[in-house]
């Protein structure tokens, strides 16, 4: 099996109070557009163990865009902007890479069946047929000592 699979649902709407997904995503999208790493938390227990694994934002309803996970950090590495996230500050910090794909919900839901309905908290794919579903899917790979990335 490939390295893990994390998936983290998005909120259609940002909220005004507490942690916001949202608003969490669009300063990494914006980072992005600044030449900054995008970063995000690993799933609850630290379940990304190796760099190269996929994550997904799962745009519920929409689509889910693709990233490789390029390098796994400590907590200490976490934003200050996500200081108000108490429930996550046991999670790695996760570097991404630029998005490889974005995969439409029907396909996601139908063709890829990982989805039934609509992802609710971050977590990691373990159903090993889902898994290589999306890699199969993504058809990409990432080269840990280079950083590269390649459609094989």
């Amino acid at each position: 099996m490939n390295p893990s699979i994390i998936l983290t649902p998005i909120a259609k709407i940002t909220r005004t109070h507490g942690p916001c997904s949202l608003s969490d995503y669009n300063e990494q999208i914006e980072r992005g557009r600044g030449g900054m790493q995008l970063m995000w938390d690993d799933a609850s227990g630290n379940p990304t163990n190796e760099v190269g694994g996929l994550f997904g934002f799962v745009h519920n309803s929409s689509h889910v865009e693709i990233h490789f996970v390029t390098n796994i950090l400590p907590t200490t590495s976490r934003l200050d902007s996500w200081s108000h996230n108490v429930g996550q500050r046991d999670r790695n910090v996760l570097y991404l890479s630029h998005m490889i794909t974005s995969i439409p919900w029907n396909v996601w839901c139908d063709e890829l069946q990982i989805t039934i309905w609509r992802e609710l908290c971050t977590r990691r794919v373990a159903d090993e047929n889902k898994h290589n579903s999306i890699y199969n899917y993504v058809n990409h790979d990432y080269d840990v000592e280079t950083g590269e990335i390649f459609v094989h």
